[in-house]
C-alpha cells in the first residue's frame, strides 16, 4: 500500500518544466536606415523626435515577432531593386525628405515615397481631416475626421514600412519653425503647400540653405495628365500659381 502510495504521489507531481530557449531577435535588416542622410550628413536623433506628437515608428516599436526580416524587406523591395539597383536603393533607404504639407498631393507623395522605400520622412502640416477633403487624401478615413492629418497618415505608412523612420510634425511651417523642421540637412524638401505666402517662404529657405526642392503648383480641374511638366520655376508659363509664386520669390527675397 505504501509503495503504491508513493508511486501514486510520483505520477500526481506536475511535469517539470524545461527552460525555453528564446528565439534570437533577428538583426535590423540591411536596409534599415543609418544615422545619417544619403548625403552623409548626421541626423541628430533628438531633433527628429522633438517635432513630432506621437513616437517615431523605429523598428524597436515592434514586438520582436512581428519584426520584418531582412528577406521579407528585400522581396518587398524586389521591383525597386531591378530598377534601381542594390547601390541606388541603398542610398533611397538612407535618404531624408522633408513633405510640407500633407493633404490632397502631399499625401499622395508620401505614400509613393515610402513604397519607393526612402528611408525617413517627415511630414509637416498643422491642419486636420475634414469630410471635404476624403475626395482627394491618399488615405483618410470618415473615421480619421477631426484627427491630424500627419498623425492619420503616419499610422497608415507604419504599417506598410515599419523599418521606416516617420515623424509626425503636427505644425504649420514658418519663419519660426523653419530650423527645427528642416533640420538634418534632409536630401529632399516636397512643397505641397496650397497657401502661397507660406510656399513662397518655403522655396525660399530652402534657396538660402541649398536644399533640393520640388514644389507642386497648379493642378486643380486638369482632365490630361500626359500635359503635366517638371521645370525650374523661372521656366514655368501658363500655370497662375506658378506665376505668382515666381513674382512674389523675386519681389520679397531677390530669388530669380
Amino acid at each position: 500500500y505504501a509503495q503504491a502510495r508513493a508511486a501514486t504521489q510520483l505520477h500526481s507531481q506536475p511535469p517539470q518544466q524545461q527552460p525555453t530557449q528564446q528565439p534570437a531577435q533577428p538583426a535590423a535588416p540591411a536596409w534599415f536606415p543609418s544615422d545619417t542622410t544619403a548625403s552623409g550628413t548626421p541626423v541628430d536623433p533628438a531633433t527628429m523626435a522633438a517635432c513630432s506628437s506621437a513616437p517615431r515608428a523605429v523598428l524597436s516599436d515592434y514586438p520582436t515577432a512581428e519584426r520584418v526580416s531582412e528577406p521579407i524587406v528585400v522581396e518587398q523591395l524586389t521591383r525597386n531593386l531591378q530598377l534601381f539597383g542594390e547601390d541606388g536603393q541603398a542610398r533611397i533607404r538612407r535618404s531624408l525628405v522633408v513633405v510640407v504639407g500633407v493633404g490632397g498631393v502631399g499625401s499622395h507623395a508620401a505614400h509613393m515615397l515610402l513604397r519607393s522605400g526612402v528611408g525617413r520622412l517627415r511630414l509637416v502640416d498643422f491642419d486636420q481631416v475634414t469630410l471635404s477633403s476624403l475626395n482627394r487624401h491618399a488615405v483618410a478615413t470618415r473615421a480619421d475626421v477631426g484627427l491630424p492629418k500627419t498623425d492619420v497618415l503616419r499610422a497608415h505608412l507604419r504599417r506598410i514600412f515599419p523599418e521606416a523612420y516617420i515623424e509626425a510634425c503636427n505644425r504649420m511651417y514658418d519663419k519660426d519653425s523653419s530650423d527645427e523642421l528642416l533640420e538634418g540637412n534632409p536630401d529632399y524638401v516636397l512643397d505641397c503647400i496650397d497657401n502661397i505666402d507660406t510656399k513662397v517662404d518655403l522655396l525660399a529657405e530652402c534657396t538660402r540653405r541649398g536644399l533640393r526642392v520640388l514644389a507642386s503648383a497648379g493642378a486643380g480641374a486638369k482632365a490630361d495628365p500626359t500635359r503635366l511638366a517638371v521645370a525650374d520655376i523661372s521656366q514655368t508659363a501658363i500655370d497662375p500659381l506658378a506665376r505668382s509664386v515666381r513674382y512674389r520669390l523675386k519681389k520679397d527675397h531677390g530669388v530669380v
